[in-house]
């Protein structure tokens, strides 16, 4: 997960939590959408990768936390992490894929703040990833991971607005980001 504080005149004055479920490791989007907020207002920043965070409090990388405590363990930490966020203002959070699937997050997606999902294609998914093995579940067959991406789709449609980012400039991305959140 990425994590960037969001100082902009066009976010709501609530103090919601921005959420970007991606499945795709869509970070070139992510970052841009961050960028674009500190552009248009100079204290914004990116505080750590909660990524980060899980490996420096687990003392070990993503990938050793699956192969020797199993995903669930990592799941656990990974849910912590994410709720530990939740009471910090005009925050945006990009999250990966496993996080929006757990039932138990569910809640945090839905009530706890302004939710988008960055969708794209199978193939384009394919694409982005390129099979980044520090990620455990991409070590998969295509067909193993064509099931686990059609089984997650609709989890993330129903938990947040779908922004379509296939054949996309990741500004215009944002763009559409930054005036679904001056209007939500």
């Amino acid at each position: 997960m990425k994590v960037g504080v969001l100082s902009n005149p066009h976010y709501p004055q609530t103090g919601e939590l921005a959420v970007l479920i991606h499945d795709a490791l869509a970070a070139r989007e992510i970052e841009v959408f961050c960028s674009t907020a500190e552009r248009e207002e100079q204290e914004a920043h990116l505080p750590p990768d909660l990524d980060m965070l899980i490996t420096e409090n687990a003392g070990k990388s993503i990938r050793e936390i699956f192969d020797e405590d199993g995903e669930e363990a990592f799941r656990r930490i990974e849910s912590d992490t994410l709720y530990s966020v939740r009471e910090m203002n005009r925050l945006v959070i990009a999250t990966g894929g496993g996080a929006p699937a757990r039932q138990e997050n569910q809640e945090f997606f839905e009530n706890l703040a302004v939710t988008f999902y960055l969708e794209v294609s199978f193939k384009e998914f394919l694409n982005r990833t390129g099979r980044d093995h520090a990620r455990p579940l991409l070590d998969r067959s295509e067909k193993e991971l064509a099931k686990l991406y059609k089984s997650r789709v609709p989890i993330y449609r129903s938990l947040g607005q779908c922004i379509r980012t296939d054949s996309r400039k990741p500004q215009d991305i944002a763009a559409e980001i930054l005036k679904k959140l001056a209007n939500s």
